[in-house]
C-alpha cells in the first residue's frame, strides 16, 4: 500500500502534489481589502435590494468592478 499525500489551496480549493506548488497558489491570490456598492436599482425597476456594481479594493491596491 502507498500513501498519497496532496495539498489544497485554502482559497481557490486546487489540488496539488507539492506543498511548494500549494504555497504559490496560496500566495497568488489577492484579498479584498475594501468593498464599496456603486449602484442600486430603484424600487420600481426591479430586485433594489442589492447593488449591481460592486468596486472592490484588492490587497495588491487594484480596484476590480463587477457587475452582475
Amino acid at each position: 500500500m502507498k500513501e498519497i499525500k496532496r495539498y489544497l489551496c485554502d482559497i481557490c480549493n486546487t489540488e496539488y502534489s507539492s506543498e511548494k506548488e500549494c504555497d504559490k497558489c496560496e500566495k497568488s491570490h489577492c484579498n479584498i481589502v475594501k468593498t464599496k456598492a456603486v449602484r442600486y436599482l430603484g424600487v420600481n425597476q426591479g430586485d433594489c435590494a442589492y447593488p449591481i456594481v460592486l468596486d472592490v479594493k484588492m490587497s495588491d491596491g487594484t480596484t476590480v468592478r463587477y457587475k452582475r
